[in-house]
């Protein structure tokens, strides 16, 4: 009885080396807070993709062209999002009197931002 609980312990142990410590008591932490421990797809997504600057990195419409920066406003579903673009001088862009347009998260890119203090 005392082998298969050490046994059970070791495992235990083993298990938590092996996904890290900072795995655990993030988990642990998000349970205490209440938070749910498993984040589900559209927390994932909005997560990695809402309110980024993304540009279009194909044409996927008339007024839209590749390379166009816009802002990514909502997340729909898992495939797409609903995108708010800006020309070169800053005025948001319209498409057929929307300024929220939907396209695929395929079509984007994050567009990475410049630090404080880096050149």
């Amino acid at each position: 009885m005392a082998e298969a609980f050490l046994e059970l312990i070791g495992w235990i142990l083993i298990d938590i080396i092996g996904h890290g410590f900072v795995v655990f008591f993030r988990g642990i932490g998000r349970l205490l807070r209440g938070k749910p421990f498993l984040l589900t797809d559209q927390d994932e997504l909005e997560k990695k993709y809402l309110h980024r600057r993304v540009s279009v990195s194909l044409k996927f419409h008339d007024s839209i062209e590749r390379g166009t920066v816009g802002q990514i406003v909502e997340i729909t579903d898992k495939k797409t999002a609903l995108v708010q673009f800006q020309d070169n001088q800053g005025k948001a862009i319209q498409v057929d009197g929307q300024l929220k347009i939907s396209v695929p998260l395929s079509h984007l890119r994050i567009k990475r931002t410049k630090r404080k203090g880096s050149k």
